[in-house]
């Protein structure tokens, strides 16, 4: 089951979710360091993984109920949408907890942290569910499959 989290009553069962729409969300909403990551992310990812999928132009979701159902629970704002994407041709898994884990990088607004941090992204591009994922400060952190779909996909159940 591939699923992913956002607003209540977004997308309608049957409705389309388009990919593309991270890099145009933070162009608007975030911090300036937290545009700069994503970028570095692609440039990462140009190098050492081209034919996985742009974080920039995807769609975003998890093959694990439980995580998306964590983002929701409690809050009466978002569901968790059952999506279908089948057939697509590209769908690249990575682990999520590395994104979540330099996020907090964002709040200091330091760039460095994330450049000390390098190897780890490289691992997020290049890694799999077996990999060590290790911080610069010898953390080591879980693995939580993050999917990047290529191309729309369609909302087939609503939680």
């Amino acid at each position: 089951m591939i699923v992913r989290v956002d607003p209540a009553g977004l997308y309608p069962i049957g409705g389309t979710i388009g990919k593309g729409t991270w890099k145009d969300y933070i162009h608007g909403k975030c911090t300036p360091i937290a545009i700069a990551f994503e970028y570095y992310m692609e440039h990462l990812r140009v190098k050492h993984s081209p034919t996985s999928v742009s974080r920039l132009d995807c769609v975003f979701a998890f093959d694990n109920d439980a995580i998306s159902t964590g983002y929701s629970l409690g809050n009466p704002t978002k569901s968790v949408y059952v999506l279908d994407a089948t057939g697509h041709t590209l769908i690249s898994r990575h682990n999520y907890e590395v994104i979540s884990y330099l996020s907090t990088s964002f709040a200091g607004n330091y760039f460095g942290a994330i450049l000390e941090e390098e190897p780890l992204l490289i691992n997020y591009w290049n890694g799999t569910a077996s990999t060590e994922y290790i911080t610069s400060m010898g953390k080591k952190l879980d693995y939580s499959n993050e999917i990047l779909i290529d191309s729309d996909v369609t909302v087939v159940e609503i939680k």
